[in-house]
């Protein structure tokens, strides 16, 4: 009898999609080495311009499962590396968020550049079934996400919010009902992927270093992604497609 996949990549229309399957709705050291290989995938296709991350399961997660919670140095590791290298992908990435996201399913939503959220999703920073406490990266990126008092009320009361109030906090781009949340998020993800290749980089990239410093710092990182786009091919097609009325063709030069 063939294995189930844990991990299937497919690519359509300049986009990727990572499904992925959780027995029980954990993940484990097995998804995250699954997860790994979709994202070589990823990386290794130059004309992917956007992925998103959809659970073939109800449930984005219930969370992290006891052979990574207990091993905690390894298991920590794994998980950081694995958050960390979908933070670092080079183009946009979105994350559907779907029925009970606690935990595992959040904190790769939070390491991704866009959530999006079926109207019945339950939001949580705790395991279902233990106290387990997010990874630092994790945290800190959920308060540059939702304002502090709000990040407090899921770490301390153990509170779970739904999609809509996770919508009014800033966590969630979109809300869409449960039945077209897939279909409505693949097609804001192909929209993305349409637009010209280097700019998607240059505007990530541009906004990624420009949190990262000051005021004037950033201003001056964006100043130069300018510069970098206005001598590609790519602008001068955009400003004739504009001009002519037409559908411009980029090329990613």
């Amino acid at each position: 009898m063939e294995k189930k996949k844990i991990i299937d990549v497919e690519f359509k229309d300049n986009y990727g999609i990572i499904y992925y399957e959780l027995v029980n709705d954990l993940f484990t050291k097995e998804t995250i080495a699954s997860l790994q290989l979709g994202l070589k995938q990823i990386v290794d296709r130059n004309d992917c311009l956007a992925v998103i991350f959809i659970s073939r399961n109800d449930n984005s997660s219930l969370g992290w499962s006891q052979d990574l919670i207990l091993n905690n140095t390894q298991g920590n590791k794994l998980v950081d590396q694995l958050l960390n290298d979908i933070a670092s992908l080079a183009m946009p990435t979105i994350f559907l968020l779907k029925g009970k996201s606690y935990s595992a399913g959040l904190e790769l939503s939070l390491a991704c550049d866009i959530r999006f959220a079926a109207n019945d999703t339950q939001i949580s920073l705790l395991n279902a079934s233990n106290d387990y406490i997010p990874a630092d990266s994790s945290i800190n990126r959920l308060h540059r996400s939702m304002p502090r008092h709000k990040v407090l009320e899921l770490l301390l009361f153990h509170k779970i919010i739904s999609a809509d109030e996770a919508y009014a906090s800033g966590l969630i781009s979109e809300v869409y009902d449960s039945a077209t949340a897939i279909s409505e998020s693949m097609q804001i993800t192909k929209e993305i992927a349409s637009r010209g290749p280097v700019a998607i980089k240059v505007l990530k990239q541009v906004l990624t270093l420009g949190s990262k410093t000051d005021l004037n710092t950033g201003m001056e990182i964006e100043h130069e992604g300018t510069i970098i786009l206005q001598n590609t091919d790519d602008f001068i097609e955009g400003t004739d497609a504009f001009l002519n009325k037409r559908t411009p063709k980029f090329e990613g030069k």
